[in-house]
């Protein structure tokens, strides 16, 4: 070997594990850091009322319902940074998907699964929904994590109330059944005002052309039972 290889081949040793150690600092931060995000979003979901979970998140973190379940899986396993970094993140979390249950092992068992109404017997009333855009991307982010959705809410006519995200969600995915909650209405005031209340607890904020349109539907709504009313004998 010529001294000019020789020394090459010490360069390149040097090299070679200050690149490796570059590599193991690099993994060990993003283990530590999918760690830290895992336990930061258990206990902000700990602090949400149900059904708020992922528009907070869609909202506030901008990360989608996916990575959340990944990082806090991994914080849930109790693994430390070390066996992470080894394994990475994306196939320590495929291993723990396999092995490891959705709830915590001293929450109380899961009630009897209810499979809800057919999907296609939900009857969605554009005149009546309070919002007027609708974000694709949303339906299919929803349909990634169709077991965490609270039900949709329609009332005794299977006409939706809340949830038009949740019920698009349920039919990309290929559903055939959805869960609902019934609320009786008297009529189509009443009918909007529920909407409109239900949807400015959760979801998309309404735009202003949104709470333009409520109020004009709410006030022909108002004006067309006066009529009515007058009319009586």
């Amino acid at each position: 070997m010529t001294e000019i290889g020789s020394n090459r081949l010490a360069t390149l040793a040097v090299e070679i594990q200050n690149a490796d150690g570059r590599f193991r600092r690099s993994a060990e931060e993003a283990a530590a850091a999918a760690l830290d995000a895992g336990n930061m979003l258990i206990e902000a979901k700990s602090l949400l009322r149900h059904g708020a979970w992922l528009p907070w998140l869609r909202d506030h973190c901008a990360i989608s319902a996916r990575s959340a379940n990944r990082y806090m899986r991994l914080a849930k396993s109790g693994m430390d940074i070390r066996h992470v970094a080894d394994l990475g993140v994306r196939a320590t979390d495929e291993a723990l998907a396999k092995h490891m249950p959705e709830v915590d092992s001293d929450e109380p068992p899961p009630e009897p699964y209810d499979f809800g109404i057919p999907i296609n017997d939900v009857k969605f009333v554009p005149e009546f929904y309070p919002r007027a855009s609708f974000d694709l991307e949303y339906v299919r982010e929803l349909s990634g994590v169709l077991d965490e959705l609270p039900p949709i809410e329609v009332n005794q006519h299977n006409e939706l109330i809340d949830g038009r995200y949740r019920w698009e969600a349920h039919k990309a995915a290929g559903m055939r059944r959805i869960r609902v909650i019934v609320t009786h209405t008297t009529d189509r005031l009443e009918f909007l005002m529920l909407a409109c209340e239900r949807n400015s607890r959760h979801g998309h904020r309404a735009t202003e052309a949104d709470r333009e349109w409520n109020a004009l539907r709410r006030a022909k709504l108002e004006e067309k039972e006066r009529s009515e009313m007058g009319a009586e004998p």
